[in-house]
C-alpha cells in the first residue's frame, strides 16, 4: 500500500473510533479529521500537517481512540519527515 493509503487508512480507523464517542468533542474532531484525510489526494503533507494540528495539545485517549489516534499521528509524522 502507498503511503498516502496508509495514511487514508489510518485517518479513516480514527474517525471510525470517534464516531463511535457519545460526545460533542469527538464527532467534531472525527468531521475535523475527515476534512483532512479527503483533502490527502490533493496535498498529502498538507493533510498530515492538518493532523497533527487537530491532534496537538489533545488527549485522545478520552476519547477511546488512544491507539488508533497514536498510529495516526505517527504516520502523518512519518509523511512530514519528523
Amino acid at each position: 500500500m502507498s503511503v498516502r493509503g496508509e495514511f487514508v487508512r489510518i485517518v479513516g480507523d480514527a474517525v471510525r473510533g470517534l464516531r463511535a464517542v457519545d460526545s460533542d468533542a469527538a464527532q467534531s474532531l472525527a468531521e475535523d479529521l475527515e476534512h483532512a484525510r479527503d483533502g490527502a489526494a490533493a496535498d498529502l503533507a498538507g493533510s498530515a500537517q492538518r493532523v497533527l494540528e487537530l491532534c496537538e495539545d489533545r488527549s485522545l485517549a478520552p476519547l477511546g481512540v488512544d491507539d488508533a489516534g497514536e498510529r495516526m499521528i505517527a504516520v502523518a509524522r512519518i509523511v512530514l519527515g519528523r
